[in-house]
């Protein structure tokens, strides 16, 4: 499933490529431009989330080796900024995913692993993050980096009787890379790789040992430049 979502990806980025580099039309073209611009966007989040403390504690409580896995999640973005200079611009970004699974997948006891591949409950994540992006080129294919700070949220709803869901706040930072291309002077269809990092695991109540967050999204996206 993640190998043919990232086939789509390349191949949309490919054909977006195709279609962008086609000769201008005449007349000049103001690319680097200043000013303001706004998007949104679908974007699909790879999970990180680094789940052996969750695993060695639930192991404890049931007293059997349990194997967790989570799901991979869509979602969607949503981004304004301005470019304040030809290379550098500020953008405010908003990036929600509307759940992880998590599953226990495996058992083990007394020597013998029984495959359970059973859901316990999701997560929905969404962070606020203001970016910096540097533009390596400014004309009409314009790659960039960048780099975050913001805040992320995360909320779990467990599938377990009487357990209620429970949400954490943390500090985020964000990184990525992607490139715009100019369909025109004002629409911009953007593709867009990143790394979500809290700087500090969810926990969801006392005792939970704490879960890593992680994401790695992609991202396909359309902007209008004012």
């Amino acid at each position: 499933m993640k190998r043919n979502l990232l086939a789509v990806f390349v191949a949309g980025v490919g054909a977006v490529s195709c279609a962008v580099l086609l000769p201008a039309t005449a007349g000049a073209q103001s690319y680097d431009r200043e000013g303001a611009y706004v998007g949104v966007g679908f974007s699909y989040g790879f999970e990180n989330f680094g789940l052996s403390k969750t695993e060695d504690a639930a192991s404890d409580i049931i007293g059997a080796r349990v194997e967790l896995g989570a799901d991979d999640s869509p979602g969607f973005d949503i981004r304004g900024g301005y470019r304040l200079h030809p290379n550098f611009a500020i953008e405010g970004e908003i990036q929600y995913f509307t759940g992880f699974d998590l599953n226990i997948d495996n058992m083990s006891t007394r020597g013998e692993t029984i495959n359970l591949n059973e859901k316990f409950g999701s997560i929905d994540t969404l962070a606020v993050t203001v970016n910096a992006k540097g533009y390596v080129l400014t004309g009409r294919v314009q790659p960039y980096g960048l780099f975050g700070i913001g805040l992320a949220r995360a909320n779990f709803d467990p599938e377990i009787e009487g357990v209620d869901s429970q949400d954490d706040n943390q500090f985020a930072v964000r990184f990525g890379a992607g490139v715009d291309f100019y369909a025109t002077e004002n629409i911009v269809i953007n593709a867009e790789a990143g790394y979500l990092l809290p700087t500090s695991d969810y926990k969801f109540g006392e005792g939970d040992p704490g879960l890593g967050g992680d994401i790695i999204p992609l991202t396909i996206g359309l902007q209008y430049r004012f």
